[in-house]
């Protein structure tokens, strides 16, 4: 199981590079962040990502539906959510009870 959370933590660390390097769309990145979410499947860590998704999802779709670029604030809250992300997966690396699925307590 280890090895198996250290994989997701550096799925988590590598898109977020991506994204930041340009290779990554947002809506890729959230895509794929969901995923890591699921596969993860701990409830702290899934309470802890889903303010930071949802505030970027909502950013995306309304980019999307109104077919547009992000503005520069909201490229600045994706920027900031970045760094959110960065420093719930280094917490994570450090505290690994923190992925701890509802099963494994039960």
């Amino acid at each position: 199981m280890e090895e198996f959370l250290q994989r997701q933590l550096d799925l988590l660390n590598s898109f977020i590079c991506e994204y930041k390097d340009g290779i990554l769309p947002l809506n890729l990145f959230i895509q794929r962040m969901e995923g890591i979410v699921a596969a993860v499947d701990s409830a702290e860590f899934r309470d802890s990502t889903f303010p930071i998704l949802l505030s970027m999802e909502q950013i995306n779709a309304d980019a999307i539906d109104n077919s547009r670029k992000l503005t520069d604030s909201e490229k600045d809250i994706i920027n900031k959510s970045m760094v959110e992300l960065e420093q719930l997966g280094d917490a994570a690396s450090r505290n690994r009870a923190f992925f701890k699925s509802q099963a494994t307590r039960q």
